[in-house]
């Protein structure tokens, strides 16, 4: 026990030791650990807009789903040609709609127009 009291005498005696902050080097991070905190923050930030879009979804279609009305729609095929009915236009009057049919002659090289 008496040891221990001289020893904290001398302590009090001695004058600490007061080193500036500027000359502790910062603590050196290897590859490794730059590689890790990179894919760490890749994650954090991935995650997050998963999150993100998660909510997003969620949310979109409920509001959608209640202020939107059901409607039926009705399909009604323009022509009654089998196979390509391509290239369709309206005409100027709005009355009618051409298109070019499919080719009976394959020898011809222009399609008919109706």
């Amino acid at each position: 026990m008496g040891e221990m009291a001289i020893d904290l005498r001398r302590m009090a005696r001695q004058k600490p030791e007061v080193v500036p902050v500027a000359a502790i080097p910062p603590p050196q991070s290897g590859p490794g650990e730059q590689l890790v905190r990179r894919f760490l923050w890749i994650g954090i930030c991935a995650l997050l807009l998963a999150l993100a879009g998660v909510w997003w979804v969620a949310h979109r279609t409920d509001s959608a789903a209640e202020t939107t009305p059901a409607v039926e729609i009705a399909i009604v095929p323009f022509t009654t040609n089998g196979g390509y009915n391509g290239e369709p236009t309206i005409s100027p009057d709005g009355q009618t709609v051409a298109y070019v049919p499919p080719k009976t002659d394959w020898n011809k090289l222009r399609y008919s127009t109706y």
